[in-house]
Parts: C-alpha cells; sequence; structure tokens
C-alpha cells in the first residue's frame, strides 16, 4: 500500500497534520465519553 511521497512543504504540512488529527480526535471523544 503505497503512495507517491508529497513533494512540497505545503503537502508535507497537511499530511502530517491529517494524521494526527485522527487519533487527536480519537482520544478527545474517548476523553469525553469516559
Amino acid at each position: 500500500m503505497s503512495y507517491p511521497q508529497p513533494s512540497t512543504p505545503e503537502e508535507k504540512l497537511a499530511d502530517a497534520k491529517k494524521q494526527l488529527s485522527l487519533p487527536r480526535t480519537v482520544v478527545i471523544c474517548g476523553s469525553t465519553r469516559a
């Protein structure tokens, strides 16, 4: 499952934010639920 790496810093930043936002929302939802 390989996909082309983001070439520009903007795309890298957006990709990093996307990957970071996933666990963060899960943690927030889990903490509010608990």
